[in-house]
């Protein structure tokens, strides 16, 4: 019957079903596998539309999923800032029910991928961090990149940050680099995924991050190929992860 809910008709994807009761931090808007302890992916950013297919993914291969908006995007946020990133040590901290030798993994796009990368610098329990679209340097050093950005881009960015208009923009962008040092710090591994002419990533990035990460790992993705939704990506991004021992029988491929 065509108007018959998933869960009614695959009954062992039932115990996957996400339900976030009121209380959660607001962030979060999806989570899964929590009762067991299992080893905990965190998702942040990405539209919300494009993810529920990764993240049932990440949970029938028998992962712990929460999934969280950005700081500022989420209602009753605080604007994107300097110290955004403290949202997953937070995050681990409430969800992570154990500490696997792998440690925390954590997905981040665009502006999530900056935070993880801070929060890793900090952060020893985050074991790996994969990134799509993620601004390192360029995008808050020479601000006159704001001029190029396609019209969505900056929308995003405006609405993370709070900005009213360009120029305030300039100034809440300022500051946010990820710094060589922070990039030092860094002892997870770090799977990146490069996306051709990113508006937000200039070569530049990748070559710092070459340069400076321990353990870094380029996946070029193609432009179609690198929504959250899109097969190629929901792929990498589950080899990337260290294998759980429990498995969903109906883990979607």
């Amino acid at each position: 019957m065509l108007g018959r809910p998933l869960v009614e008709r695959r009954k062992q994807v039932l115990r996957l079903t996400p339900h976030v009761p009121p209380g959660e931090p607001h962030p979060v808007w999806w989570k899964a596998g929590l009762e067991a302890a299992l080893p905990l992916v965190v998702v942040v950013g990405g539209p919300r539309g494009g993810l529920p297919s990764l993240l049932t993914r990440l949970a029938g291969r028998g992962y712990a999923v929460v999934a969280s908006e950005l700081p500022g995007v989420a209602p009753g946020t605080r604007p994107y800032a300097a110290d955004s990133w403290r949202l997953l040590p937070e995050l681990i901290d409430r969800y992570a029910t154990s500490a696997p030798r792998s440690g925390v993994h954590v997905v981040g796009f665009g502006l999530g991928g900056h935070l993880a990368l801070r929060a890793a610098a900090a952060e020893q329990r985050i074991g790996t961090v994969h990134t799509v679209g993620a601004p390192v340097s360029g995008l808050f050093t020479d601000l006159t990149r704001l001029l190029t950005l396609p019209v969505g881009a900056t929308d995003v960015l405006a609405r993370a940050t709070g900005a009213s208009g360009r120029d305030m923009l300039r100034r809440r962008l300022a500051g946010l680099a990820v710094t060589p040092e922070e990039l030092r710090s860094v002892a997870a591994t770090v799977r990146v995924g490069v996306v051709t002419d990113d508006p937000l990533v200039p070569p530049q990035d990748l070559a710092l991050l070459d340069l400076l990460l321990d353990r870094a790992v380029f996946q070029k993705l193609r432009g179609s190929g690198s929504g959250p939704a899109a097969r190629p990506l929901r792929r990498w991004l589950s080899a990337g992860l260290p294998r759980s021992r429990t498995r969903a029988a109906t883990a979607p491929r």
